[in-house]
Parts: structure tokens; sequence; C-alpha cells
């Protein structure tokens, strides 16, 4: 049932057509809810609102391993149709043996969008809208401030990796291989059945 109510959304994006009983059968915690949202927004505004970075005299020892955390804040103003998305990051450079980080860099971003329609639209979409396509178009950003960063503090100059979008990837697998268990079931039974019949 869930594959089936998937499937629908799929067909929903893809016709556009997002009528409100065609809205009414999307799932409010489907990962579509994204899609539908983006179908509506243009950016208006990208900011850095809040940065710091800092060091410590351990900096040097050791073999550094690098962890990046973020939290976002998506607020809604229907009245004027707009998206607020605020984006925390924070990444914390770390060595063997010492528990604090050696290095830390933060930054929280702004980014407005304007949206067409708020209609029929829920809260668990536009979370899962700031979560992906937000972080997405800030991504270069912050990949631009933690390169500053590092450069400014007289260290190696640090690229951050892509963000990738890695859920919709692995639901896909998943379905790829419940498929592929059920046509080796239906092929076995089949054997089994000419079998019989001989």
């Amino acid at each position: 049932m869930h594959q089936v109510q998937r499937m629908n959304t799929v067909a929903l994006m893809q016709t556009k057509k997002l009528h409100k009983k065609d809205l009414d059968m999307v799932k409010k915690d489907t990962y579509h809810g994204f899609e539908v949202v983006s179908e509506r927004v243009n950016i208006l505004d990208v900011k850095i609102i809040k940065a710091s970075f800092m060091q410590t005299s351990d900096v040097h020892k050791g073999k550094k391993s690098v962890n990046i955390k973020r939290k976002v804040h998506v607020q809604v103003d229907k009245e004027k149709n707009l998206i607020f998305v605020v984006i925390d990051f924070t990444l914390n450079g770390m060595i063997e043996g010492i528990e604090s980080p050696v290095i830390e860099i933060e930054s929280s971003f702004l980014l407005v969008y304007s949206i067409t329609d708020c209609e029929n639209l829920t809260e668990s979409a536009y979370q899962e809208f700031g979560e992906v396509n937000a972080v997405y178009n800030v991504w270069p950003y912050w990949r631009e401030y933690v390169q500053n960063a590092t450069t400014r503090m007289g260290l190696q100059s640090l690229t951050i990796p892509v963000f990738k979008i890695i859920k919709k990837t692995e639901e896909a697998k998943k379905i790829t291989t419940k498929k592929a268990s059920k046509k080796k079931v239906s092929k076995k039974v089949k054997g089994e059945e000419d079998k019989e019949k001989r």
C-alpha cells in the first residue's frame, strides 16, 4: 500500500496538476513533499547572518577528522507568500586523543523564497523543502566560507564535499530489491508447478 501511494505521488509530480483532490492523496510524511513546494517557489535572497571561527594550539598535532552538522529552521508567511529558511552550520576539526575541537567554524545563512501558492501544503512539506532544497541552494556559500576561514587561520584550505541527496536513491534501491525478490519467488513457484504437471 505504501509503495502504491509513493507511485501515485510521483505521477502527481510529473503531471504538475496539483489540484486539491490530488494533494489529499499525498501522504504528509512522503519524501516528495519538498518537490511540491519547490514547484511553486523562486529564491529571492541568500545572506550570511552570523559567522565565527577559531583554532587551538593543538591544531597541528596528529591527523585531523572533520565533522559537519546543520540545523534547519523554516518559517512561512502565508499572507505575504514568503518562506524564510535559516540554516546553522557547524564544522568541527577533531584530533584523536583530544576531546575538544581543535578547529571550529560556524555560520548561519538566511534564505528567502517567494511562493506562488501556499494552499494545501503541510508543515512537513515546508520542512523537507528546507532540509533538501534550501541546504542545496546554500551549500556553495557554506563551502566558500569554510575555504576562506581555514585560509585566514593560516591552515591549508579545506574544501567540503558536495551535498548529496541520497534518501531517494536508497528508497529506489529498496523498491528494486523487493521487485527482484518477488520475481525470484514467482519463478520458483512456477518451476515447482511445472514439475508437478510432469
